[in-house]
């Protein structure tokens, strides 16, 4: 943008860092030509907007060139450059043609693709699938026979019937011969509806058809045809990246996304009009807001104040006071019916969190700008230091956070700073092994995911061994045979407590963990476990585990299993060496109040560590230290209070990302995933193969067989 914030230029890039760089970077290349070095001169600003996947960015560029028209951006003349597959669905006899416009609202349109020519391919592949095309004079005679408004109806019909005769093109196999009365208007249409399934989504029968075909052709010595069926099946990759910020319905909307970040509000409105989103409008609030439904109550007649294009539908992310009032509102200032939305699933959700996704980049970009603006980060850490009465600033921060779904789906984060900046790479999620589905309680999930870090930096079993042998306790490790190996702590030769790793059908379980009543309350158990453990160098190992012994063994590393809510897993593939883990933080941040300092001082006295701890309670922002009943009190406008407050919401919004992330992978999830015996490259065949999951169900088999053996299909045929 220029000082007055016009749009003069507007581009795309995988890695906008770079692209960037090459319009302000202080040293100019004199070789990028007059046009370039004139727009550098007048670059002000610049603002992004983020997307999907390339796909998207590219459909929005081309969107926004044609709308701000750029003074700097190349402008194609005829503003055609993507397709369209139309179909013409409201014709008895349909015809599916490449078009560069949506121009007829009762047929129906797929896309946009960006390359005509691929997409005529993939015609050509489904015409050799389905053999849905036919010449262009039958379907226009087709279609006048029934055109109701033809008076001479009947003697048409007669007429057409004697002139039916097999085109040039039918004889060259280039139609499916409805010319000469080869197929049926049934089946005609049952072509046309299979093209029509496969531009929905539905690949899987195109494509096996299409492989099978290849094959045929290949042995055959049909060379050039197989070769064009491979090219086209290649394109098929490509089509099923998904789009959403254009497509063909037409529609008029404003998506609201808002991002509420260290009681900063961000919004974002993007415009959509005639199907394609058009504009993005951001807006950062002044004072504080509750929460998203506070936001929109008041934003929204504000915005819409000085407005005079009001699309038919508003789409936002909750319900808020004051909606039918709003709804009128709008309804009497465009004079036609308004509706305002809150999208569950589908393209207006996944539009709804691209929005959001925006606006939450935006508000992160503002408090990095305020920060450096306001406050040097170095003297934000010395306030830190001084405030909470550390020996130093602290160079590494860790902020943890809880979050689940109604008690399912419960997962902790770990966020790091390091002097003061985010270090992604450090940062960690937690599943919640030691709680059932459904329950809640946040106390404990914060010990399991502290005692499952701070594990890591408490010396290790070596140092935990020594400790042990300095107090006259010593192992002793007993092999056996393949059946597996058992473990004795003895003091002064006594036996006081033992574990056993039993090897049975191939699975190992952990068994037979006892210690004598003077040691129960210490973390001898622990430690046994831990260091039989050890020896395992892969695999899984199995407990099962009394009810008020899940934490422990949860921070050992073991996780429930579903189908067996008493037996836990050890998956040593997830215990490997983690040098973020290993590291040792000069601060913990914990999101919540004395009861969250609590928790984790039990958890710090267990591992015998010293690290400062401090919480942050969301609803004051009021800071707690152990030990001290009322809140640490920081200065007005303070750095080092702001500095925590991002570090919280950063957890916040990690432990929230990985907890939808989960529950979106458990929304996926087929009935398949229960049949113990068939895994995940099994399950992959069979979708493949038959479709769904109904339609497998219902096969034979004799065709299961192609896939499946007979126990396979016994358990298959006893579960679904």
């Amino acid at each position: 943008m220029n000082e007055a914030g016009t749009v003069i230029y507007v581009g795309k890039a995988k890695d906008l860092r770079s692209r960037l760089r090459s319009y302000v970077s202080a040293k100019v290349d004199k070789s990028i030509g007059p046009w370039k070095l004139k727009m550098r001169e007048q670059i002000a600003d610049f603002d992004l907007t983020v997307t999907n996947t390339e796909l998207e960015a590219l459909l929005l560029e081309t969107n926004m060139i044609k709308e701000l028209r750029p003074k700097y951006n190349v402008m194609m003349k005829d503003d055609k450059n993507y397709v369209y597959v139309e179909v013409s669905v409201q014709e008895e006899y349909p015809r599916v043609e490449v078009v560069r416009k949506v121009s007829d609202r009762a047929a129906k349109y797929f896309g946009p693709y960006l390359s005509a020519y691929e997409t005529r391919m993939i015609l050509e592949l489904l015409e050799e699938v389905v053999h849905f095309r036919a010449c262009s004079q039958s379907i226009d005679r087709k279609n006048k026979m029934q055109d109701p408004r033809n008076k001479q109806e009947t003697s048409n019909k007669k007429q057409a019937t004697s002139n039916d005769h097999a085109c040039l093109e039918f004889q060259i196999g280039k139609c499916n011969g409805l010319c000469a009365g080869a197929i049926t208007r049934e089946e005609y249409r049952s072509r046309i509806d299979r093209v029509i399934t496969f531009f929905k989504g539905d690949h899987h029968y195109i494509i096996d058809a299409a492989n099978n075909l290849m094959r045929k052709s290949a042995e055959e010595r049909k060379f050039e045809k197989a070769s064009a069926l491979r090219d086209a099946l290649k394109l098929l990759e490509g089509m099923d990246e998904k789009q959403i910020v254009s497509d063909t319905s037409g529609d008029d909307a404003d998506i609201i996304g808002v991002a509420c970040l260290s009681n900063k509000v961000q919004v974002v409105v993007f415009r959509k009009r005639g199907g394609k989103v058009l504009k993005e409008h951001a807006f950062a609030l002044a004072g504080q807001a509750e929460g998203i439904a506070s936001v929109l109550e008041q934003f929204l007649p504000q915005y819409y104040d000085g407005i005079l294009d009001v699309p038919s539908l508003v789409i936002v992310a909750e319900d808020f006071p004051g909606r039918e009032a709003m709804v009128a509102y709008l309804t009497m200032k465009r004079e036609r019916k308004v509706s305002i939305s809150v999208p569950e699933r589908g393209n207006k959700s996944k539009l709804l969190e691209l929005a959001e996704k925006n606006a939450e980049q935006k508000a992160l970009q503002a408090e990095a700008s305020w920060e450096a603006e306001s406050r040097n980060v170095e003297n934000a850490l010395a306030e830190l230091a001084g405030t909470l009465d550390l020996p130093a600033p602290p160079q590494r921060v860790e902020g943890y956070d809880i979050s689940h779904t109604g008690g399912t789906e419960t997962v902790g984060s770990m966020v790091v700073l390091i002097s003061g900046k985010p270090r992604n790479a450090e940062y960690r999620s937690f599943t919640i092994h030691s709680m059932q589905r459904g329950a809640v309680d946040d106390y404990r999930a914060l010990k399991e995911v502290l005692a499952r870090r701070l594990r890591h930096i408490a010396g290790g079993l070596k140092a935990e061994e020594k400790r042990w042998k300095d107090a006259g306790i010593t192992l002793d490790r007993i092999k056996k045979d393949d059946r597996g190996s058992l473990l004795v702590a003895r003091h002064e030769g006594e036996e006081i407590g033992s574990v056993r790793l039993d090897r049975s059908d191939g699975k190992l379980e952990l068994a037979a963990l006892t210690i004598d009543p003077a040691y129960e309350q210490t973390a001898l158990g622990y430690f046994l476990a831990r260091s039989i453990l050890r020896t395992v160098k892969k695999g899984k190992v199995y407990a099962r585990v009394e009810p008020e012994l899940e934490q422990q063994y949860a921070s050992i590393g073991f996780r429930h299993l579903v189908k067996a809510p008493h037996l836990m897993l050890y998956d040593t593939s997830q215990h490997k060496p983690d040098s973020s883990l290993a590291a040792i933080p000069d601060l913990l941040v914990i999101d919540g109040g004395k009861g969250q300092l609590s928790a984790v001082g039990a958890v710090l006295t267990e591992f015998k560590l010293s690290i400062p701890v401090i919480g942050l309670a969301k609803r004051e922002e009021e800071v707690f230290v152990p030990g001290h009943s009322d809140p640490i009190l920081f200065p007005q406008d303070s750095a080092a209070k702001f500095l925590l407050m991002r570090l919280r919401d950063e957890a916040h919004r990690f432990a929230n990302r990985h907890r939808k992330g989960r529950a979106a992978s458990r929304a996926v999830e087929s009935q398949l995933d229960r049949i113990p015996g068939i895994g995940p490259d099994t399950r992959t065949l069979l979708l493949k193969k038959f479709g769904s999951v109904d339609i497998i169900k219902r096969m034979p088999d004799e065709r299961l067989k192609e896939i499946l053996n007979d126990e396979q299909i016994n358990i298959l045929r006893q579960i679904l």
